[in-house]
């Protein structure tokens, strides 16, 4: 029973920081294409 509790403790850790990394590059995306058509 701890271990499972641990793997899903662990599983859904890694599923955060999979999800908080992929909205941090697509928000450098959008940032930066933001950044292009306002300097132009």
């Amino acid at each position: 029973m701890v271990a499972w509790e641990l793997a899903t403790i662990v599983t859904r850790g890694i599923c955060v920081l999979v999800l908080l990394a992929a909205g941090y590059v697509a928000g450098s995306i959008v940032w930066a294409r933001f950044a292009a058509r306002s300097s132009r």
